[in-house]
């Protein structure tokens, strides 16, 4: 074998490891790092979180997580943002009360201007 080759057999053993030593991202991690006020490390997690599918998604509450998106968004100031993240949430509500709750955030984003609503 060539040199070369050797050195790309000696990277993959190198770099195979390290991609599966990360841990995948938990609803709770999202939750502590919005508690923290770290709401960009907050999306980042719920978007990898949010994008579990099959058994990985089994038992997550995609509505509290939608909320936190959501929320997170209007904490960074990013309205649309906040919009989709909240008509997605009134859209996987399991219940109207939840459902509502969503769709009134999302309402009062919409009719503000400059994150200030006035009736």
């Amino acid at each position: 074998m060539s040199r070369w080759t050797w050195v790309g057999i000696a990277w993959l053993t190198l770099a195979v490891p390290a991609a599966s030593a990360q841990t995948p991202a938990t609803a709770d991690d999202a939750q502590a790092a919005y508690e923290r006020g770290d709401y960009q490390e907050t999306l980042r997690l719920l978007g990898r979180t949010l994008s579990l599918k099959g058994k990985a998604a089994e038992g997550l509450d995609h509505y509290a997580m939608l909320m936190m998106k959501g929320e997170s968004h209007l904490r960074l100031r990013s309205s649309a943002n906040a919009l989709s993240a909240f008509d997605e949430a009134a859209k996987v509500a399991d219940d109207d009360k939840a459902a509502a709750d969503a769709r009134a955030v999302a309402q009062l984003i919409r009719k503000s201007r400059g994150f200030r609503y006035d009736p």
